[in-house]
């Protein structure tokens, strides 16, 4: 079966369980999530050329890969509760859950003090097998969390330490010119079937008879066995040894396999609402101005600020073996139509005000009443700003709203239902 390269057959799936230690890749709570186009880890090679050296040249020679790390972006326009609560439990960086009925879980995040953020492990499949990779040491960032149109959205923004592993091997394998076999140093080639195997060695070159240019060379046959045989057609005509490169996928390890997806329905916008001036106790929000259809639109922005560090361990390795938060921020970008005074007045005496913002969804089954969704709950908000605007000719006050910290429930917490047993 040949590789398909379109995007549409990639696929993500990430461990909710958190890494214990930094960069050792989890295994359990894996889930495949459905994931906006375009949406990708990738890594973000440090990599130096030599051109500031004076040495009788005028370009560059030599590269030198110094460091790596690991950034991306992952988004759900139409937004499952899992991955928000995934999300915001990585953000936050502490959560605890228990049952909630025979069929469902509640689980409350709050804000880590510590700024060693916990883990996460993120694999991805390009196309129908093109290639694997898997990133360990990830964290979340930065999130943005928007009522659109029709729908909740969420975008996660990761960085990672850059720590990968891939699906595929560069061997070379030292043969007569003239060989009509090559055997693999200790691997089996990825497949059940010889056309599987045979598409998954992906490309053979070698410099024949003592040349210098690199030919192609032909396979006709990969053998199940381990390690793998290829049967080629002979490159030269001597028996002069010469190193062959081969470029295949290896028998594949388990984290290849991407785990199942949870069936979960995306949270619609009419499934949300806004609370501002209410109570919350510690467990519940009371009271309050419901905004409703005043309520224009409405964005959750928060910011982790991350740093990745390179330490010297003596272990060689390229990626980052620490990571700390050195600030965190959290705003709400909310816009309302402009029917009474009592903001502009919040505004000039520098009043702060709580805000509960309740997205649900389906009943779960078996859940004791509990739906998909869950509450941000921020006991104590100031606003910024709040100029008066024309939004499609309709006069709206556009608030920009710092989350600050209480002195008794702190910045504050996410209040979540859903059949996952827990996260971190």
């Amino acid at each position: 079966m040949s590789k398909d390269y379109r995007e549409s057959l990639s696929c993500t799936w990430v461990y909710r369980d958190a890494e214990s230690p930094k960069g050792s890749p989890a295994s359990s709570g894996g889930v495949t999530m459905p994931f906006d186009s375009g949406g990708a880890v990738r890594l973000v090679r440090d990599t130096a050329d030599n051109s500031d050296e004076v040495a009788g040249r005028e370009g560059p020679s030599e590269l030198f890969p110094a460091a790596v790390t690991a950034e991306g972006t992952l988004k759900q326009t139409r937004a499952r509760p899992d991955f928000c609560l995934f999300t915001m439990a990585y953000f936050f960086g502490q959560a605890s859950s228990e049952a909630s009925g025979s069929g469902a879980y509640k689980h409350t995040i709050s804000p880590l003090a510590d700024p060693d953020h916990p883990s996460f492990t993120l694999c991805r499949r390009h196309g129908s097998s093109v290639m694997k990779e898997r990133f360990s040491h990830n964290l979340i960032k930065g999130f943005t969390l928007k009522l659109g149109d029709a729908w909740v959205g969420m975008e996660a923004e990761i960085s990672g330490g850059g720590k990968r592993d891939v699906n595929y091997e560069k061997e070379i394998v030292a043969a007569a010119s003239n060989a009509t076999q090559l055997t693999l140093a200790a691997n089996a080639v990825e497949g059940d079937t010889a056309a599987d195997r045979l598409e998954n060695v992906r490309l053979v070159r070698v410099k024949p008879d003592g040349g210098n240019a690199w030919t192609t060379v032909d396979v006709s046959s990969v053998s199940d066995a381990t390690p793998a045989v290829l049967t080629i057609t002979p490159p030269g005509s001597t028996s002069a040894v010469a190193d062959y490169e081969v470029f295949y996928h290896p028998s594949e390890e388990a984290w290849c396999t991407p785990p199942a997806t949870l069936d979960e329905s995306p949270l619609r916008l009419v499934e949300a609402k806004l609370v501002l001036d209410g109570h919350f106790d510690g467990s519940t929000v009371t009271g309050g101005i419901t905004l409703g259809g005043d309520m224009l639109s409405c964005e959750v922005r928060g910011e982790n600020e991350i740093e990745l560090v390179h330490v010297p361990d003596a272990s060689g390795s390229l990626y980052a073996s620490e990571s700390w938060r050195t600030a965190r921020s959290v705003g709400v970008k909310l816009s309302r139509r402009f029917r009474d005074i009592v903001r502009q007045a919040q505004l000039d005496a520098n009043e702060t005000m709580s805000l509960l913002l309740k997205i649900e969804g389906a009943l779960i089954p078996d859940g004791g009443g509990a739906r998909f969704g869950f509450d941000i709950v921020f006991p104590r908000v100031g606003v910024l700003d709040a100029p008066v605007s024309a939004n499609e000719k309709v006069l709206a006050e556009e608030g920009d709203l710092r989350v600050l910290e209480d002195p008794t429930y702190g910045l504050g917490r996410v209040i979540g239902h859903n059949t996952v047993d827990g996260y971190l």
